[in-house]
């Protein structure tokens, strides 16, 4: 009877527990995604799609087609200028190192800025004077800062979402800390345990794409908003920096699993893992099920969706063929973006432009994945337990390579060194040593081990920021402090040169009073005491 009582308890509270969470008001929600980083969209695309599941109607402009949804509307932003303005981006990146980063991301950024905010979507959404929305989601620390504009146009609070953790810009917007000694830019391949000179050349950095942002690149966003961006109350709008300190809350793309531990203030959540969290594998088609189950185990290649193979060089390519086919046990499953197939492709090797890279991992038979470095990809294996072996190109690639390294569950490969020999031995040692199986379960463990569905955190935040409407509460003291202030500046000068100027001047000024003889030679002071007495005894 007793057992009856507590199965119609637990019956109940999940019952009222499902209504509570499929009777959430429904609210308009602008989606504003136009660049396409297609890695960005597919990792935050669970959140629209789940915002559209649970009764939101979700307005979707960007650069990728979602899958159908009911009460989700798409707008498609398709322009070969922006794609080849991507294209040159990234190829650029790829050749230069971290300081020339930024001077590409900047100029290719305002490039992008100005193709993306004369496409039609955007013209339409920018004259729009009938729709009403409670909460814009859009991306507008990375490229994309001008669109922070239409929180202001429509008069609703913004979330933000980020593929990384928070950059100095973005921590800076955010009111986040970032500790220069322990918080590596993601443009190193520094750990969080930094030597003396790392942690000298991460703040150098670190400062460079600060200034450089603000008093370089922003001004240079502002000016094109200024131009483009002009509908009715735009006269009064305040500047791009103020809109941006003025975001309710961040989305980030972090987990501690797959990235070092930092710290975030109460305006940040971290949902990494979404494209993971409480969703069902895509199931393998029955021919790669088939090819995965009969094998002695499987070998996953991917460089993502932005890195062609090819780029990597004809002979670094020819490197990479010739280690495979010496891994003939195994069966080897490529990702190739590219129109005529790789030359000297052996028979355990099986290419194709898109694979169901989740699926893949979460499939016993897979043992190892080799990849770009991509934060999307780490994760995955990481919540798989499978090794890794990174071939880091551009971005935040060795960074996310360097953590692999140093958690224990992989190896890396420099694109300047792929030969047969460097990536079968990579490869081999991750086969056969098992501590790196063992470290990645580990971190497995730690991906799956959550108090809360990252899908259900990132919802729930959505709609904590429509609920109390731009959420200012959490947003945090520093942002309204001179940097002065916030490094405390000002105090130090009253705790510290205050005094040190107070005592100095009495130190002085005692100097100046003391009677000339007290400084004297003693012989002097002996013949003053003299004369002093045969005057007493005259007297």
């Amino acid at each position: 009877m007793m057992w009856e009582m507590k199965v119609s308890t637990a019956v109940t509270l999940a019952i009222i527990a499902a209504f509570c969470t499929s009777s959430v008001v429904s609210s308009n929600i602008l989606v504003l995604m136009p660049i396409p980083f297609t890695s960005h969209i597919l990792t935050f695309k669970p959140l629209f799609i789940e915002l559209a599941n649970r009764g939101h109607n979700v307005t979707y402009i960007g650069a990728l087609n979602l899958p159908k949804t009911p009460n989700l509307q798409q707008t498609l932003v398709k322009n070969e200028s922006i794609d080849h303005i991507l294209e040159k981006l990234v190829a650029a990146l790829r050749q230069t190192d971290s300081w020339g980063f930024l001077s590409y991301f900047w100029k290719y950024g305002s490039e992008l800025n100005e193709v993306v905010l004369d496409q039609p979507a955007i013209r339409n959404l920018l004259n729009d004077e009938s729709s009403h929305f409670d909460v814009i989601i859009s991306e507008p620390y990375f490229l994309q800062e001008a669109f922070i504009v239409f929180g202001h146009k429509f008069n609703v609070p913004t979330v933000a979402i980020f593929p990384l953790g928070p950059t100095i810009w973005a921590s800076y917007l955010s009111g986040n800390p970032m500790p220069f000694s322990y918080v590596p830019s993601y443009k190193t391949s520094f750990s969080d345990h930094m030597s003396f000179g790392e942690r000298v050349q991460n703040t150098l950095l670190q400062l460079y794409e600060f200034l450089g942002t603000k008093y370089y690149y922003l001004p240079i966003i502002e000016n094109v908003a200024r131009r483009k961006l002009i509908y009715k109350g735009s006269e009064n709008r305040p500047p791009l920096e103020e809109l941006l300190t003025r975001v309710s809350l961040n989305l980030v793309d972090y987990h501690f699993s797959s990235s070092y531990n930092r710290p975030f203030g109460s305006n940040i959540v971290p949902v990494g893992g979404l494209t993971l969290a409480r969703q069902k594998m895509e199931p393998l088609d029955k021919a790669l099920s088939d090819l995965m189950d009969r094998s002695d185990g499987v070998i996953y290649f991917s460089l993502g969706s932005h890195i062609k193979v090819s780029a990597l060089g004809e002979e670094a390519v020819a490197e990479i063929m010739k280690a495979f086919s010496k891994l003939s046990s195994y069966q080897i499953l490529m990702k190739w973006n590219d129109i005529l197939p790789p030359t000297g492709l052996s028979p355990n090797v099986h290419i194709s432009s898109w694979f169901p890279q989740p699926s893949i991992l979460g499939h016993p038979k897979c043992k190892v994945m080799i990849g770009h470095g991509g934060l999307h990809g780490i994760m995955e294996a990481a919540h798989h337990g499978v090794p890794f072996v990174g071939i880091p190109c551009f971005s935040d690639q060795e960074f996310n390579t360097k953590f692999v390294v140093s958690a224990g569950f992989g190896l890396r490969v420099g694109k300047e060194e792929l030969t047969a020999e460097n990536i079968l031995r990579a490869v081999r040692a991750l086969l056969e040593e098992p501590k790196y199986k063992e470290a990645a379960v580990r971190r497995s463990k730690i991906a799956k081990d959550r108090m809360v569905d990252p899908l259900d955190q990132a919802v729930y935040s959505v709609e904590y920021a429509i609920r109390h409407k731009a959420a200012d509460h959490l947003r945090p003291a520093v942002l309204d402090l001179y940097w002065y202030q916030y490094l405390l500046l000002d105090v130090l000068l009253v705790i510290v040169v205050f005094p040190i100027v107070v005592i100095y001047m009495l130190i002085k000024c005692a100097k100046f009073h003391i009677p000339k003889f007290a400084t004297q030679p003693p012989l002097q002071h002996e013949k003053s005491r003299k004369i002093l007495k045969n005057k007493g005894n005259k007297s």
